[in-house]
């Protein structure tokens, strides 16, 4: 399973729970070392849980754990946030950060970085570090409390830059370009050349214009989709909307969160798992197309015992249309079987019969 949602998937999960504006974050818990509970409350839906690990993912969950004590960190969030109202839940451009702006007597940032080793860190009005949950430095920022917060380098943004860069891209192939530089990750940017049908293989140097403004169509369209997102998951993937080029899903779900209730990060998993989830996909593939074939075989065994309850009648007729084609030609063959009533259609060009048993 999946370790990490993609800038376009944390953009999926931000449209999803755009209903948390105007809420009220009315606890917090912290139940292992890298996963936070927020809970708020929201006026006419009640207390809605989200599930926060940093690094990882952010989701509604259902699922609310506790610690007998809650952690330094955790007490630290409480006295600052806690009953804060939500003025806005949004992502950084189009990183893989989420920014909860929260309102009491001040104004507080939560900051929840889902890349790299990830991380949750509470700010001021004036964006000074409060409290971090993992003290982290950095060649151009450190993060740790009294620190002013610095935001990553900005990547391409891929809600208004244009993709005309792919074409000064040094990848080998329009598929890295569009998965590393332009930010869509491997999966989506295979979607998104299947959809404009663009061979994902193209060298950023052979691109066209033609190319670059289906492939932007298309992901105009993708970004369109998880405006309102669902759950869907093949194998190992879990994504916010239908990819085409996948076919059809092995599940799906209402809501994005729900489908990613089924990543647990904080598991690990043995080493020989992603072999036993492949070998599993190829038995379910195989197990289709035996009981496919099996139905094939059951099929065309009842049209071969029907054929061969009427042999006689089937041969006479054979010799009948033979010797009439011979002496009159297929307009006879017609005119003649046409009289009869388990003829259904004698095809001239094709030179075919179709009887009735």
């Amino acid at each position: 399973m999946k370790k990490s949602i993609t800038s376009l998937e944390l953009h999926a999960i931000v449209n999803e729970l755009s209903f948390l504006k105007k809420g009220r974050l009315d606890q917090i818990y912290h139940p292992a070392k890298k996963e936070l509970v927020l809970r708020f409350h929201v006026s006419g839906k009640g207390k809605i849980l989200v599930r926060v690990i940093p690094g990882s993912v952010i989701n509604q969950t259902e699922v609310k754990k506790e610690t007998a004590a809650p952690s330094s960190f955790c007490m630290q969030l409480r006295k600052y946030i806690q009953n804060a109202t939500v003025v806005d839940f949004k992502q950084k451009n189009t990183e893989r950060i989420l920014v909860i702006d929260l309102q009491k007597a001040e104004k507080f940032q939560l900051v929840i970085e889902l890349f790299s080793k990830g991380n949750v860190l509470l700010l001021d009005s004036k964006g000074m570090i409060i409290s971090v949950l993992e003290w982290q430095s950095y060649r151009s920022r450190k993060l740790k409390p009294k620190e002013k917060y610095l935001y990553p380098d900005e990547g391409f943004n891929w809600l208004k830059d244009d993709l005309k860069i792919l074409k000064r891209s040094e990848k080998d192939s329009v598929v890295k370009a569009l998965a590393t530089q332009i930010g869509l990750g491997g999966t989506y940017a295979e979607e998104v050349c299947f959809r404009a049908s663009v061979d994902k293989n193209t060298k950023p140097s052979e691109i066209t214009d033609e190319h670059i403004e289906l492939l932007s169509k298309e992901l105009k369209k993708l970004i369109k989709e998880i405006e309102h997102p669902k759950g869907f998951v093949y194998g190992d993937e879990i994504t916010p909307t239908e990819l085409k080029a996948k076919g059809k899903a092995d599940s799906e779900t209402l809501t994005y969160s729900e489908s990613l209730q089924l990543m647990n990060p904080l598991i690990k998993n043995s080493p020989y798992q992603k072999k036993i989830n492949q070998m599993e996909r190829i038995i379910k593939e195989q197990d289709e197309t035996v009981h496919k074939l099996e139905k094939e075989i059951e099929q065309s065994t009842a049209k071969g015992e029907l054929v061969y309850s009427e042999f006689v009648k089937l041969e006479k007729l054979l010799n009948i249309i033979d010797a009439l084609q011979k002496k009159e030609g297929w307009e006879a063959v017609k005119t003649e079987l046409g009289k009869q009533k388990k003829i259904g259609k004698v095809d001239l060009k094709k030179k075919t019969v179709v009887v009735e048993l």
